[in-house]
C-alpha cells in the first residue's frame, strides 16, 4: 500500500510539472505573438510616417513643388487638397483658383518635364488618371494640379 502511495506521488508530481510546462509554453507563445504584433506595429507605424516622403522625392534629393488650383468652385477645396498634398511629402507653394470651375475631372500637369516624370509621381500618390505636361521654365515649381469635380473620388477628407 505505501509502495502504492509512492507511486501515486510520483504520478502527480510529474503531472505536475507538465502542467507547469504547458503553462511555461502557453506563456512563451504568447510573449512570441506579442512581440511580432510589436514590430509589426512598428513597422507599421515607421513606414506611414517615410512612406509619403520617399514618394515625393525627385530623384535629385529635392522636394516636389506643387501648385494647387480650384478648377471645382467648392470653397476652401485647394487648401484642402494642400494639406493632403504635404502629408504626402509634396511641397506646395501656390494655392489659388483656376481660370475656370468647369473642369469635370481633375488633372496634373507637368511644368519642367515633357516626360511628365514629375506629376506621374503627383498623380499616382492621388490616384489621378488626368496627366499631361506644359511645360513652362518660368514657373518655379514642377507641378500644377487643377482640382475638378472628381475631387472626392480622389481626395479622402477627415
Amino acid at each position: 500500500m505505501a509502495k502504492d502511495r509512492l507511486e501515486d506521488l510520483g504520478r502527480r508530481k510529474r503531472g505536475e510539472t507538465s502542467k507547469i510546462q504547458r503553462k511555461s509554453k502557453i506563456g512563451m507563445t504568447f510573449l512570441l505573438l506579442l512581440g511580432l504584433l510589436s514590430v509589426l506595429f512598428l513597422f507599421s507605424f515607421v513606414s506611414r510616417i517615410f512612406q509619403p516622403l520617399l514618394e515625393a522625392k525627385r530623384t535629385d534629393g529635392e522636394v516636389i513643388r506643387v501648385e494647387v488650383l480650384n478648377g471645382c468652385g467648392v470653397r476652401k477645396i485647394a487648401q484642402r487638397v494642400t494639406g493632403i498634398l504635404r502629408e504626402k511629402g509634396f511641397d506646395v507653394v501656390k494655392v489659388d483658383n483656376a481660370p475656370s470651375h468647369d473642369f469635370p475631372k481633375t488633372i496634373v500637369v507637368d511644368r519642367k518635364s515633357k516626360t511628365m516624370r514629375y506629376a506621374k509621381r503627383v498623380a499616382r500618390s492621388i490616384r489621378c488618371r488626368q496627366v499631361t505636361s506644359q511645360v513652362d521654365p518660368s514657373l518655379y515649381l514642377e507641378v500644377t494640379v487643377i482640382i475638378g469635380k472628381d475631387y472626392l473620388k480622389l481626395f479622402k477628407f477627415q
